[in-house]
């Protein structure tokens, strides 16, 4: 729905999610113009966040991160060896699910560290 169909700058909301044609009409009585636009809808992701990190084995056989990787959405699981200096590096990129599902990651990288930091976003 247009906020004010009549005005040259309005804003748009959408209530569901799901793909929409819009198309402008502007006409001052000697021209006429026209354009289409397709916008995709995504509902907003939940927070970013790692559920679990377990050390099944010990941590001698590495740790396991599981979060819920939304159906549609990419991810990357990162992770540095101290809180608070130096670069993020990619542990692992999880490309689209089909469906909203649990995923995990294993970082065996874990025996040579003392400390190890992580973070899930989305690219």
């Amino acid at each position: 729905m247009f906020a004010n169909a009549s005005v040259p700058n309005t804003t748009a909301s959408f209530s569901t999610n799901g793909t929409y044609v819009l198309r402008w009409t502007a006409n001052d009585s000697a021209l006429s113009s026209n354009a289409t636009v397709t916008v995709t809808v995504n509902g907003q992701l939940p927070p970013l966040r790692i559920d679990t990190i377990q050390f099944p084995n010990g941590i001698s056989q590495g740790v396991h991160l599981g979060f819920v990787a939304v159906a549609g959405a990419t991810y990357a699981i990162e992770y540095r060896n101290s809180l608070s200096t130096g670069s993020w590096l990619t542990l692992s990129n999880v490309p689209a699910q089909p469906i909203t599902q649990t995923i995990e990651v294993m970082d065996f990288g874990t025996t040579n560290s003392s400390a190890r930091f992580y973070r899930l976003r989305t690219p």
